[in-house]
């Protein structure tokens, strides 16, 4: 990467970094370091850890390791100040997502925030206590300078002042208003709330904590009974291991196959359900062997193998060793009464299934029952084609469970914005993203991260942090306030038709990977027309399905998008089981309603009218909300769950629950009980700053 360094005059000279392989982070600061009065560049590279320091000429002047993992290049920050005034010179500030170090003008390392840097695995230590969690730095310069870092929303959002040198390290601390703590207000209204009957259905929560079987078998089982004593008639807990016997392979904790299956056995004889990540990229972990000899030492622990991100690999060499895994792994799995989850991102349960070889293998009636399609939200986006597909492939009897995997760290998008790790996950958003999943019917429910549920050590309770998202919905679930099996009210009547699109042969052709359409931007027909394929935060077109359907401007304006026509299913052919007679049909670019193929801008008209008559028979609407509509024993009885649609800066909305035909004859509040008052036909509801209500409504 190549610097130009402009004096006052207007004249550049180009500074060439001596190692061009690697990409220097934009964490770049000038400044006279050692008082000679030349100033110097100092950079740090994130993705290797480090910070350096030249002269303007280009010599290398020091470079230092920095003993914590940054969280990659886009996360590192970097200031430079007189920090600490009884000494020479300028310090270095060095900031990541959960440690702060300061370095003085040679290089040195002064001051750490944490004394135990290499004692923990990177992941668990973001949530230790007593340790700042900074998405900011800023320099407020004077004698001496002072440095203020902001701590993130994940603990204990404030301000803090730090000085450092003969007194120090000195923080100072000033709180800033707690805007989640309604949060809590539900959670304790949830607690508190009468258990309604159990219905049909079991939610399942996959509960993932590294390798189990690595741990000593009795903390494992303390960890199981804690999870065991918050489970109800609708509700249990499975274990999920991360384990490997494929030595070659780079991630999973390594195990002999032996050692595998001996933990198998055990977990059988202790009655701990447990199913296993074994495939991630298209690269298997865990061998065939292993995957057999397991089911067969616990034929009723065994629950299912996980496979993740591997659709988007297509159309890379992997997929000729992928779907030919997963025919494998649903004849192993369909005769025992065990699933085989993917875990997706991106629209690839709207757009890549589309794929004849990919239907014919992972949709063969005779195992459909076996296959759990599942939403990865660590990217969150395309949720009206994740969550609308998953639902057609449930109505259209292709699958009989879809679910939710809730992480909300963005690894890959969100490294184009300027935007520490430390903002990715909020409470609200893992709130309502596994909500949204729960009240639409997904069954399996994904912890990855993102924030903690269980305290550590394991056998610990609940963190008091997941009262605000994970076990603020399972509490919903437990009394009996979401259901497996939701009878929806608010689907539209209409319903898109996905085909094949003749560009995924060209890809196939060049080996090239749908993801890297998906993320890398470029020109293909499958980054225009009706459903295109975006990039985080580029804008849809007035004639996008995304724009027509939910209102939506651009890509990932939300995850929860308001419902103004209701939900829109994607099914993967005119399914005979959908009640309606209209369709949409589209190859991701092009639309046919009728007649011929149409241009998606020619055949924008009659979509927007098809849907609206879709529509036109929803029973009760939320004008501006995220809206997911239940129907409840009894002639007339509804149930409605109400998001905040709003997205990073949510902000609250107040809605008017309004009914399409007859009037609302009564409505409350399902977590309270409380009566809700009707005013001039409407039932009026403020949904606060990233949250949501449950009203419970009768019509006449």
């Amino acid at each position: 990467m190549q610097f130009w360094i402009v004096d006052r005059a207007g004249q550049a000279e180009a500074f060439q970094s001596p190692d061009d392989r690697q990409l220097f982070n934009k964490r770049m600061r000038a400044g006279d370091l050692d008082g000679d009065g030349a100033d110097e560049l100092v950079f740090l590279r994130g993705s290797v850890d480090n910070v350096s320091c030249y002269a303007l000429d280009g010599e290398k002047r020091w470079e230092t390791p920095i003993p914590a993992n940054l969280q990659n290049s886009s996360f590192g920050l970097l200031e430079l100040g007189d920090f600490i005034p009884e000494e020479k010179g300028q310090e270095i500030a060095v900031g990541g997502s959960h440690v702060l170090f300061v370095l003085d003008s040679s290089g040195a390392i002064r001051h750490q925030s944490a004394t135990d840097l290499k004692g923990r695995n990177e992941s668990g230590r973001r949530w230790d206590p007593g340790q700042l969690l900074i998405p900011d730095l800023a320099v407020e310069r004077g004698t001496p300078d002072r440095l203020w870092a902001a701590s993130s929303r994940l603990r204990d959002r404030a301000i803090y002042r730090l000085a450092f040198g003969r007194n120090a390290p000195f923080l100072g601390q000033f709180p800033i208003p707690d805007d989640e703590a309604h949060l809590d207000a539900l959670y304790e209204a949830a607690r508190n709330a009468p258990a309604q009957p159990a219905r049909d259905g079991k939610f399942k929560v996959i509960y993932t904590r590294g390798y189990f079987g690595g741990m000593n078998r009795e903390t494992v089982l303390d960890q199981y009974r804690s999870l065991k004593a918050l489970e109800t008639d609708n509700l249990e807990y499975i274990l999920m291991y991360d384990a490997s016997d494929l030595m070659a392979h780079p991630r999973g904790s390594k195990f002999s196959t032996e050692q595998i299956v001996a933990d198998a056995r055990w977990m059988e004889e202790h009655g701990i359900p447990f199913g296993y990540f074994a495939m991630h990229g298209g690269e298997a972990w865990l061998s065939d062997r292993a995957i057999e000899a397991a089911l067969e030492a616990a034929p009723n622990a065994f629950r299912f193998v996980y496979a993740a991100e591997d659709l988007e690999c297509f159309y890379s060499p992997k997929t000729d060793e992928f779907l030919p895994w997963c025919v494998r792994m649903l004849n192993l799995m369909a005769p025992r009464g065990k699933k085989l989850l993917l875990k997706e991102k991106h629209d690839c349960w709207a757009t890549t299934v589309a794929d004849p070889a990919m239907r014919a293998a992972l949709f063969d009636p005779a195992l459909r029952q076996a296959l759990v399609p599942i939403w990865a939200t660590n990217q969150p986006v395309h949720p009206e084609a994740q969550l609308g597909a998953m639902m057609g492939l449930k109505d259209s009897g292709w699958v009989e469970e879809f679910g939710m995997s809730t992480q909300f760290f963005n690894w890959g998008e969100w490294e184009q914005r300027d935007i520490n790790l430390a903002h990715m996950a909020p409470a609200d958003i893992s709130l309502r993203l596994e909500l949204l999943g729960a009240a639409l019917g997904a069954q399996w429910l994904h912890i990855e991260g993102g924030q903690p549920y269980m305290t550590s050590p394991p056998g610990a309770e609940i963190d008091p942090m997941a009262r605000r998202h994970r076990d603020l919905v399972y509490e919903l679930i437990r009394k009996g306030l979401l259901r497996a099996e939701p009878q929806i009210a608010n689907l539209n009547a209409t319903a898109l038709a996905m085909r094949y699109h003749p560009y995924f042969d060209t890809l196939r052709e060049t080996n090239a990977t749908l993801k890297s359409f998906k993320t890398a931007g470029g020109s293909s027909p499958l980054r225009s027309g009706f459903m295109p394929m975006r990039q985080i935060l580029e804008p849809w077109t007035e004639w996008a399905f995304a724009a027509l359907a939910y209102g939506q401007r651009w890509h990932v304006e939300t995850c929860f998008p308001a419902t103004p026509l209701g939900w829109v299913r994607i099914a993967q052919e005119k399914s005979p089981a959908f009640e309606q007679a209209q369709w949409i049909e589209t190859d991701g670019e092009r639309v046919r309603l009728d007649g011929e193929w149409m241009d998606a801008r020619q055949a924008r008209p009659a979509v927007e009218a098809r849907l609206r008559e879709g529509a036109a028979a929803i029973p009760v609407s939320a004008p501006n909300a995220c809206l997911v509509l239940h129907r409840l024993e009894g002639e007339g009885s509804y149930r409605a769950i109400l998001l905040d649609p709003g997205y990073l800066a949510p902000e609250g909305v107040r809605t008017a629950l309004e009914c399409a035909a007859g009037s609302f004859e009564s409505a409350s509040d399902a977590i309270s009980g409380r009566p809700l008052p009707l005013a001039n036909g409407r039932v009026e509801v403020d949904i606060p700053r990233g949250a949501f209500r449950i009203v419970d409504l009768r019509i006449r």
